[in-house]
């Protein structure tokens, strides 16, 4: 039975892991055998040693490297993760750009829409002393036209 038990654990591990240190020595001490109808391959009992602390120690790992296999998982999600949050980022930015630049020109048109009103309210046409100017001048004009016509009422 602890034959079979070397036979496979060498052939897992011929499969599983890459070669070990003793896979370089001469592999032609490895004979082949039948043992009870089942076919197997003998190996020295150094050589059997190596082989089944190599077994023990994948038994070892495997419950370690399932655990780095699913941080590993989580890893990749969180970075998915991440990178979804970057695109929302850059595309909250290029928003954010977008009405900074509609606010500057909205900014801009106000400032030339209150230049324009400053530069009406500067007009000649708004000083308030021309228009007391011209108040003057119809008053006189019409106290000179109500005249001509009350004299020429009067003369007929």
């Amino acid at each position: 039975m602890l034959k079979w038990l070397l036979v496979s654990t060498s052939f897992i591990l011929a499969l599983v892991v890459s070669p070990p240190a003793y896979a370089a020595e001469d592999t032609t001490r490895a004979f082949e055998l039948k043992v009870q109808g089942v076919d197997g391959v003998w190996f020295p009992a150094g050589m059997a040693k190596e082989i089944q602390a190599d077994v023990e120690e994948l038994r070892r790992l495997r419950p370690v490297l399932a655990d780095q296999e699913r941080l590993l998982g989580h890893r990749l999600e969180r970075l998915e993760v991440k990178d979804a949050r970057i695109l929302q980022v850059k595309e909250a930015l290029d928003l954010s750009m977008q009405a900074e630049e509609r606010t500057k020109s909205v900014v801009e048109a106000a400032v030339r829409g209150q230049r324009q009103a400053e530069e009406d309210l500067d007009a000649w046409h708004r000083s308030p002393a021309l228009w007391v100017g011209v108040g003057v001048v119809a008053t006189v004009l019409l106290e000179v036209a109500a005249l001509a016509l009350f004299n020429a009422l009067d003369s007929k």
